[in-house]
């Protein structure tokens, strides 16, 4: 079931993805609420994925969600052999999957909390139950 709450989810998701890596192409600090060191997570070896900082590629996630959403929502069921909602759930699925293990990695092997990624955590996993429901 699709619905518009997926794109606005995916737009604050991409608004705090954006943020960070914004703040991080200034080597300008971010501040966390919960007293933890934030940029020691968004700064760990654990930042990146395939050399690709996990900013940027949430960024690519949002972007891609909201575009397969609108294309869901303007009738588009399919493209070539692909089934969009197929593909959103896919997707939806691996990046909820990836998301609990840099929960695993924040809780237990840095022991350190950043607010901005507990907030996108949540709305990714947030995403992925709203596209199965």
């Amino acid at each position: 079931m699709i619905n518009i709450w997926i794109i606005v989810l995916a737009l604050i998701g991409f608004i705090i993805s954006w943020y960070i890596y914004y703040k991080k192409i200034k080597n300008e600090k971010l501040v966390c609420l919960a007293g933890d060191d934030c940029n020691e997570v968004l700064n760990s070896k654990y930042s990146k994925m395939l050399n690709i900082p996990n900013e940027v590629l949430g960024m690519a996630y949002y972007g891609f969600v909201i575009f397969f959403v609108a294309l869901l929502l303007s009738g588009v069921k399919q493209i070539g052999i692909f089934p969009v909602e197929l593909a959103l759930i896919a997707i939806g699925g691996l990046t909820a999957f990836i998301t609990i293990i840099q929960l695993y990695i924040m809780l237990f092997v840095l022991r350190k909390m950043c607010d901005y990624c507990l907030v996108i955590n949540a709305i990714t996993i947030a995403i992925f139950i709203i596209e199965i429901i």
